[in-house]
């Protein structure tokens, strides 16, 4: 008997468990064509950023701590992912070592080569540079033609932007992140 309902207690544990990760994540309810404020941050996201419209916004920790919205194209395929999340630990340097290791790691991006070097990126008028960003160019052999990504501090978060094109050679890949980066709104007072 003891064994039985040790079992069932550990069954149901498990199964709580592995239920916990995609409890977490939650969808973030935005009108179509409104612009979203970040409550902790004060950047403002608005409907589109680079042309592209944004299709879902996600909360993957509770009270805005973490969240992501992805703007994406069907064909050509184009996407600007967008997230912003504490700065608990560790500083750009760190954070944007491992999103780049990311890029060169993943099977999709199979042979990406940095198109220029790293650079420094931040919103103009700020004490000093924020961030950084680099841009892959990728082989022809491949579906995607460009990838980036840039990540930067503000007040405490941390903002990334990652960026890929199916058409866009890394120059002009560039131009849209710098479009969509433009397009986010600052906090007051920077």
């Amino acid at each position: 008997m003891f064994w039985s309902k040790f079992g069932a207690i550990a069954a149901a544990a498990l199964l709580a468990f592995a239920a916990a990760p995609s409890n977490a994540q939650r969808t973030i309810e935005i009108d179509v064509g409104a612009s979203w404020e970040h409550p902790h941050s004060g950047i403002t996201v608005p409907a589109s950023l680079g042309g592209i419209d944004r299709g879902r916004a996600t909360e993957y920790a509770p009270d805005f701590l973490n969240i992501g919205f992805s703007f994406r194209t069907e064909g050509p395929y184009e996407e600007v992912s967008l997230y912003i999340y504490r700065h608990t630990n560790g500083d750009v340097p760190v954070w944007f070592a491992q999103a780049n290791k990311a890029i060169e790691i993943r099977d999709i991006y199979a042979g990406a080569n940095l198109a220029f070097g790293m650079e420094q990126y931040g919103w103009p008028g700020a004490e000093g540079w924020q961030g950084q960003r680099a841009i892959y160019g990728l082989p022809d052999s491949s579906n995607i033609a460009s990838t980036g990504v840039a990540l930067f501090s503000v007040k405490g978060w941390f903002v990334k932007m990652r960026a890929s094109s199916e058409t866009r050679t890394p120059e002009e890949l560039a131009a849209l992140m710098d479009q969509a980066f433009a397009e986010l709104v600052p906090p007051v007072p920077l």
